[in-house]
């Protein structure tokens, strides 16, 4: 048997998406384990977690050849929802403008 192929999914935590999102993961790019890394609403938050994030991508890649990563989000995300209710107006404009397209 060869050697088992990796992916690493950056995603929210919600335990919701976990199932599916490693599932389309594993049949889209044929990969036998997902490394799994998850950030509170990180598609919206991505640059506040970045250095964070490129440490535990890093160990991913190097630990287990990682040779996909993908980058998600979910809808009805609670942190996203939350970050739009607890920022300053300024920042709440350019959340709504991204989350909603509007």
């Amino acid at each position: 048997m060869g050697e088992a192929k990796f992916a690493t999914s950056v995603s929210c935590m919600d335990g919701r998406i976990r199932i599916p999102l490693n599932k389309w993961i594993k049949e889209n790019y044929s990969a036998d384990y997902v490394d799994i890394i998850t950030e509170t609403g990180v598609d919206k938050n991505i640059s506040n977690v970045v250095e964070s994030l490129k440490t535990k991508v890093g160990i991913s890649i190097n630990a287990h050849k990682s040779d996909i990563v993908v980058v998600s989000g979910h809808f009805d995300c609670a942190a996203n929802l939350y970050l739009m209710k607890n920022t300053n107006l300024k920042s709440k404009m350019l959340l709504k403008k991204f989350y909603h397209g509007t």
